[in-house]
């Protein structure tokens, strides 16, 4: 190049980047960024599978080690909800937005769902993407608050009136399968409480009106110890002391006051 031609280019060069009244000027850096960018893009489209090409490689080569469960659920669960915005992408191209659009329909609504969708989207992106590469973002986005669980406990039946439900119950006929327990609940006049809630009416009993150890009344509920520890060291079915336990709830549902024969059984 000439000296002559070389001080032309400068000085277009000069005019690209501050421009003038009419063209605004570029950041060549930034341009050439860009078009770095944008080549790495388009070789990685040729390189890279779509992100449901990936799943189902995912799929294919964990198969033999899962349950039916699973083998149901990840095929179902990534084509109802991961496929339709992003099955036809490639890992890169898969954007924090994108993940946020998918479970927000499902975040509060179907909190396990969300999780495990979430969770499948990941494990397979991080399969498929150099996650050391500086270019690499988490797919995950902040997603709605997730209002805290609210502990509903099963409405439970007084230990006190148990006996009269009992002798109504021994006199109510019919058979039924599929709910039929609640209906016939229902059908007593007592469908404000749950079956399971006579787990609760019969441990009230047991802790207000006898001298049971915890652990006998625990072990009759098939309750396991909280810590680790304890249970290593009660290991024992307890199977005598629950009879006598089971004995006294079965004379108190009969009309007895238990509390009065434990105190003179035991005086």
């Amino acid at each position: 190049m000439s000296l002559k031609d070389a001080r032309l280019a400068r000085d277009a060069a000069r005019l690209r980047v501050k421009g003038d009244r009419s063209i605004a000027g570029v950041d060549i850096v930034r341009e050439r960024q860009k078009a770095r960018e944008e080549a790495k893009a388009v070789d990685a489209k040729v390189v890279l599978s779509t992100f449901e090409e990936c799943a189902e490689a995912y799929i294919r080569a964990n198969w033999s080690t899962w349950s039916e469960k699973h083998r149901d659920q990840w095929p179902s669960s990534l084509e109802r909800y991961a496929n339709p915005t992003i099955g036809r992408l490639t890992g890169p191209e898969i954007k924090p937005s994108q993940i946020h659009d998918l479970l927000k329909p499902i975040w509060v609504e179907k909190r396990e769902t969300a999780n495990r969708v979430r969770g499948r989207i990941e494990t397979i992106i991080a399969k498929n993407v150099d996650i050391d590469d500086a270019d690499f973002r988490n797919p995950r986005e902040k997603l709605p608050k997730r209002p805290k669980r609210v502990v509903r406990h099963h409405p439970a039946l007084p230990y006190i009136e148990a006996p009269a439900f009992m002798k109504q119950l021994a006199g109510a006929s019919g058979t039924a399968a599929e709910n039929a327990m609640l209906a016939v609940l229902d059908r007593l006049g007592c469908g404000h409480v749950t079956v399971h809630g006579f787990r609760s009416t019969f441990a009230t009993w047991a802790e207000e009106c006898t001298d049971y150890p915890d652990g006998v009344r625990e072990a009759a509920l098939a309750h396991k110890y909280e810590s680790e520890t304890t249970a290593a060291y009660h290991r024992g079915q307890k199977l005598e002391k629950r009879r006598a336990l089971m004995k006294d709830w079965a004379v108190f549902l009969g009309g007895a006051n238990v509390s009065g024969l434990y105190g003179q059984r035991t005086g």
